[in-house]
This record gives structure tokens, sequence and C-alpha cells, in this order.
């Protein structure tokens, strides 16, 4: 996972993001900033920090934000490679890419060629 994470305007200055009330908001930057290198975030860790309740993630993925992967919290950011460009020398295959692949997000190597 990298230590950089960048969020861009075309998806926090958009009406979708910002009519989601300020918990959510803040929930989102903090998912992005703990995502791994396809986008993959595990929000269990992030509702203990934040002392939100799963209804914020519920938000998110009615925003279509996010998207859940399992039932142990695991969610993938969908603007995620709009927002990061991951150089493929530096690239980490998340442990999740088999879920990735479940829900039809990575369909080929070309994901990535594309990001």
């Amino acid at each position: 996972m990298g230590n950089r994470r960048m969020m861009s305007k075309t998806v926090t200055q958009t009406q979708r993001f910002l009519t989601l009330p300020l918990e959510a908001q803040a929930f989102y930057f903090h998912m992005l900033q703990n995502t791994d290198d396809d986008g993959v975030c595990e929000a269990y860790m992030i509702l203990r920090l934040t002392g939100l309740t799963e209804d914020i993630l519920d938000i998110l993925e009615e925003a279509e934000l996010v998207k859940q992967l399992n039932d142990e919290l695991v969610y993938h950011i969908t603007d995620f490679h709009e927002q990061n460009y991951i150089d493929m020398r530096r690239y980490n295959e998340s442990k999740y890419v088999g879920l990735l692949y479940e829900y039809d997000i990575l369909t080929t190597k070309e994901y990535h060629d594309l990001s």
C-alpha cells in the first residue's frame, strides 16, 4: 500500500459527493487514504478510528463511491484509478485481487495498464 494517495476534484467537487453528509465525506477521504494499489480498503479499522457506524458505508455505496466486496467490510473505491496513477514498477497487487475478479472490477491485466 502506498503512503500517498490523490483526491481529484473531478470526484470531490461533484453534486454526488458534496450532497453527502460531512461525516460520509470525511470517511471517504479516510478510506481513500488507506487503500491498497487496486483501490481496496478494509473499512472496519476506519470505523473504529472514527467512531462512526456501518450506516456511513451504506451512504457511500448509495452514492456509488464504494462497492462492498465481502461481509468483512472490505470495499473498493470505484473512482480510485481516476484519482490515482500507480506506476507499475511500484505496484503491489491487492491481497483481495480474487474478489476484484469475482465482481468484474478487475477483468484483465489491461485494467492496470489504463491507470
